[in-house]
């Protein structure tokens, strides 16, 4: 088929078959609902989408019978794919339904029906797509965009439901064992736990089925290594990140005076929450690097490591601002020793993201610091960082020179408490990383030639890949044609 003729049969063939999945998945439903409210109108979809799409489909079938080479399409592809993410989608939603309806009323069940139409659906599409298999390397990139896509989607309701069951059993238990004045109540939990074991039961066993698809035989894949380094890995850090960084904000808000609970137990319960996180988080983090570790390939290894730098420095460049807008807040103050609830509160935020951004900034950082200078990513890195910085300490000098030329023309008051100490406080940080930057760009560009050289050197004594023996090396011309007569035998 042309390309036209492929755009045609394959789009028209996906919105019938969408209509037919919604008129099936609604009919069945009704039908174990014992409803005829909406009957009418799935039944119309399906009288309407059925006919559609097993034409369209059977000139599809009737293409890769007739040239195999069809089955290697890309619009194909998109197409098949396309439709079983979607009958996947529509599993997974009616999935979450009879869980929460298993776990607390039993008259709800009626997504069983439109869950089991929706599996026939795609089961159908699944086994005609294995029989087919993918032929090409296009064809084996659109099945993982569906296969990593709809992993994200399920490992992210995994982890989301399991968070808060675990806090919600852990919150109840610290409170009956601790805290006997907080009255727990089973109904306050019910409809939440209903909701999140919905979401962790269905999320996991949906992940677990869609990643052992891939879990191996697909190392070289690039959209492997996005989901576990660009998703997985670092989605499982962030939130370990967070569960230890509320942790430390908890603990340092109470040194400094900031914390305002009212008993011990009010104030240990807030530590529930980030350890739920933390936990959860370092649980991620352990499997995945665990996959990682096996996959013989890993060539985003240095963009992770880029990737955490710069979260460490988005966390500490803000900390040492605040820490700056505190310390001068209160030397520019009458009574330094006495600070107020939100300079309290700011200088346990600003600790904090010191003591979680500079730790992560200088690990990760240094294992690249000497790294490749002419690598994309260490390049992205630096100038995005550049930008960041940069803009950020010039328009903040913008404001700086507008203050005072306003107290100078006397339109302004309270400029030392208004302007210079806040502006201050963001451009000594800002200026500081924006030149080491700027000298690490430089150190970069005077490292570059000598690299290229030690690469060019190693080409010419290992060849190509370094992994074929050395060429020899043909002289240059005018060459010495031997007579006539010694050519002779």
């Amino acid at each position: 088929m042309s390309i036209p003729q492929r755009s045609y049969v394959y789009l028209a063939a996906f919105v019938s078959f969408a209509i037919l999945l919604q008129g099936a998945y609604g009919l069945a439903t009704d039908i174990v609902r014992l409803e005829t409210l909406d009957m009418a109108t799935w039944i119309a979809m399906i009288i309407v989408g059925l006919p559609v799409w097993f034409g369209h489909d059977f000139l599809g079938s009737r293409a890769v019978a007739r040239h195999p080479d069809e089955a290697g399409s890309v619009l194909r592809k998109l197409y098949v794919n396309g439709a079983l993410a979607l009958a996947a989608l529509y599993v997974f939603a009616g999935a979450l339904y009879v869980v929460q309806d298993v776990a607390g009323d039993f008259d709800g069940l009626a997504n069983v029906g439109g869950v089991i139409a929706a599996a026939g659906l795609w089961y159908y599409l699944w086994r005609r797509e294995n029989l087919e298999g993918q032929p090409g390397s296009r064809a084996q990139t659109v099945k993982r965009w569906r296969v990593y896509g709809l992993s994200v989607i399920f490992l992210t309701s995994a982890v989301v439901g399991t968070y808060w069951i675990a806090y919600g059993f852990a919150y109840a238990a610290y409170n009956l064992v601790f805290d006997t004045d907080v009255l727990v109540d089973a109904q306050d939990f019910q409809d939440p736990l209903r909701t999140a074991a919905g979401w962790a039961v269905v999320g996991i066993a949906a992940w677990a089925i869609q990643w052992r698809a891939v879990v191996t035989g697909d190392e070289e894949s690039v959209l492997r290594q996005v989901y576990l380094y660009g998703f997985a890995f670092i989605g499982g850090a962030l939130l370990s990140l967070w569960g230890a960084s509320a942790t430390i904000y908890v603990v340092i808000a109470k040194i400094v005076g900031a914390d305002d609970a009212a008993t011990t137990a009010i104030y240990f319960r807030q530590f529930i929450l980030p350890a739920v996180g933390l936990l959860i988080g370092l649980a991620l983090l352990a499997y995945h690097w665990s996959v990682i570790q096996r996959d013989s390939a890993r060539p985003l290894s240095h963009t992770f490591q880029y990737i955490m730098s710069a979260v460490g420095l988005i966390a500490l460049v803000p900390g040492l601002m605040g820490l700056l807008v505190t310390i001068l807040t209160l030397l520019t103050d009458s009574d330094v020793l006495t600070t107020t609830d939100g300079e309290g509160e700011v200088l346990a935020v600003a600790l904090t993201m010191i003591i979680v951004g500079a730790p992560l900034w200088a690990a990760f950082w240094w294992r690249v610091v000497n790294a490749d200078p002419r690598s994309l990513v260490r390049r992205i890195y630096l100038y995005v960082a550049l930008i960041a910085l940069g803009g950020t300490w010039l328009f903040t000098l913008v404001a700086l020179i507008a203050a005072v030329l306003s107290e100078i023309l006397g339109q302004g008051s309270g400029f030392l408490g208004d302007a210079l100490v806040p502006t201050l406080s963001i451009i000594i940080p800002a200026v500081a990383f924006f030149a080491y930057h700027v000298q690490t760009l430089r150190q970069d560009s005077r490292r570059a030639p000598a690299c290229a050289g030690d690469s060019s050197t190693a080409l010419r004594m290992t060849g190509s890949a370094g992994a074929h023996p050395p060429h020899h090396v043909i002289p240059a011309p005018p060459y010495v044609v031997p007579p006539q007569n010694r050519l002779r035998p």
